[in-house]
């Protein structure tokens, strides 16, 4: 049987053009990409843009993902330990 992921871990942040950061996983596959502009002064309209510095932050979060999917000892999927007669 086929990998039940169909994204495999480990996700990769790359700087895939001048503005944007390219998140891919383990076959490559783009999941996301994050747009940001550096060059905000000189534009009046670029006061809500992303800076470069945010933009890598936000994508390297996104490869995180699979971190937080993964199952802990200790830590039960919702309703395993839920009884009818104990709600």
């Amino acid at each position: 049987m086929a990998d039940p992921r169909r994204f495999p871990p480990p996700w990769t942040v790359e700087l895939s053009h001048q503005d944007t950061f390219a998140v891919k996983d383990a076959n490559g596959i783009v999941l996301a990409t994050v747009h940001c502009r550096d060059d905000l002064q000189k534009w009046s309209f670029g006061h809500s843009r992303l800076s470069s510095e945010e933009a890598r932050k936000i994508a390297k979060a996104i490869t995180r993902i699979p971190e937080f999917m993964m199952q802990r000892r200790g830590f039960y999927a919702r309703g395993y330990r839920w009884k009818p007669a104990r709600p």
